[in-house]
């Protein structure tokens, strides 16, 4: 599977869809021209709708996706290489409702040896690694994707230091205080349902509830 160039298109006032040829993937505007333009000029393309945001009640399953997924990594990678395996994200809550995907964070100990020795290993897990992410302290990687599958699984790889493991804070918090967990699953299906084919605004309509409780978990005296 070649590298993940449009997991997370650019930011754009209008709908995109996802095309891809030959499994590159790259993003264009349908509506400048319309999914009938793109078949007929292009009969070797197949367009699809972006990714929608759904979201499933929770699944215990998901549990066990993750252990088998990270046993399977381990396989793959050498295990000095890789310092920790986290199961976070929304599936990683007992009883929480979530997009049925499994985040996996990944700490390694270098971000640049990882981009010589765990792209294609990962790759041949069925990863798409997402080569032009913007962000240099993180490699992000997708299993699954349209049309060929729904999208299962996304590591986060990061080096110890990352910031990125704050939010296991926001995970253990909500783990003991299902009432809290309640009250964010109520704002991910409202969330859901008005931006579900926007996935960005969907993420940034979180932050706000997500850093509130980042707080309080903070000032939560340590046992």
């Amino acid at each position: 599977m070649s590298a993940l160039s449009a997991e997370v298109l650019p930011r754009c006032k209008t709908r995109q869809k996802i095309c891809a040829r030959n499994n590159h993937l790259t993003p264009q505007p349908i509506e400048r021209f319309g999914y009938e333009h793109w078949q007929s000029i292009v009969p070797n393309y197949y367009c699809i709708k972006m990714d929608e945001v759904i979201i499933t009640q929770y699944n215990p399953n998901w549990v066990i996706s993750f252990e088998q997924e990270s046993a399977c990594i381990r396989a793959v990678l050498d295990r000095d290489f890789v310092t920790r395996i986290e199961h976070f994200g929304s599936t990683a809550i007992p009883g929480l409702a979530a997009k049925p995907i499994i985040d996996l964070l990944i700490g390694v100990r270098s971000l640049a040896e990882a981009k010589q020795v765990a792209v294609s290993p990962l790759e041949q897990l069925g990863y798409a690694y997402w080569l032009e992410n913007p962000d240099p302290q993180r490699m992000f990687f997708v299993k699954g994707l349209p049309p060929n599958s729904p999208r299962t699984h996304h590591i986060h790889m990061v080096e110890p230091d990352s910031v990125l493991w704050e939010r296991l804070i926001f995970r253990d918090y909500l783990c003991k205080h299902p009432d809290e967990a309640a009250r964010y699953a109520q704002l991910k299906y409202n969330l859901a349902q008005r931006f579900s084919s926007d996935r960005e605004a969907y993420t940034a309509g979180k932050a706000e509830y997500i850093n509130s409780v980042m707080q309080k978990a903070r000032q939560q005296p340590t046992s």
